[in-house]
């Protein structure tokens, strides 16, 4: 039998070399390919629930300010700041604030007691806020200086108050001076004078007795 050509050897070598050598390259191809699909099927996921996220919140946040600013108008009304509302207004007012804090306490928000406690906190101070900034600097000055001067009675035995009284003045006298300094704008200098005010106010009252 006659042997095979060199020539034909080589070639058939040659063509398994190649086969070997192409047949892992393309199933590392397949690999990478069905990876990168993956990835980009996550990374797609991904976009889809941040957006669903940012969503939610975005309606969370839109909710809760409505909520604020109804409850911030109850909050006017029980305190008697400014008109009172109408009986029947008072009453759609009332179920607005109601239907809103259900919505925010069902899916997808849920709303938790401490969140709905927050909100309606953050609706007395905006009440409380926009009532002083309506009102002039003038109000709370004189305020100020009453609560001052009856402190300062009390320290030097002018005045007797209860323990309960004295810190419901220095509350008082807290919150007026808090709201000088941020709606009014006064700084150290102008509440100091309050206070020497009140000073001569309590020692002026205790020659009248």
């Amino acid at each position: 039998m006659r042997s095979s050509s060199p020539v034909l050897v080589l070639a058939s070598a040659a063509a398994i070399f190649v086969l070997l050598l192409s047949a892992p390259t393309t199933g590392a191809t397949r690999v990478k390919t069905n990876s990168a699909a993956a990835a980009a099927v996550e990374a797609k996921r991904d976009r889809a629930q941040r957006h669903a996220t940012a969503s939610v919140h975005r309606k969370r946040d839109t909710l809760e300010t409505a909520l604020v600013e109804v409850l911030a108008t109850l909050a006017h009304h029980d305190h008697g700041r400014g008109a009172p509302l109408e009986k029947s207004e008072l009453k759609k007012v009332r179920g607005r604030a109601a239907d809103l804090e259900r919505k925010l306490r069902d899916k997808p928000y849920l709303l938790s007691n401490a969140d709905t406690e927050a909100i309606h906190r953050r609706a007395r101070g905006a009440s409380a806020k926009a009532f002083a900034a309506s009102q002039p600097a003038g109000h709370y000055e004189k305020l100020l200086t009453k609560a001052h001067a009856d402190i300062v009675s009390h320290e030097k035995g002018r005045k007797k108050l209860s323990p309960a009284e004295l810190g419901r003045l220095h509350e008082k006298k807290k919150g007026y001076e808090f709201k000088l300094r941020q709606i009014h704008g006064h700084g150290d200098k102008e509440i100091h004078e309050l206070h020497r005010r009140g000073n001569r106010k309590s020692a002026a009252d205790y020659k009248e007795l």
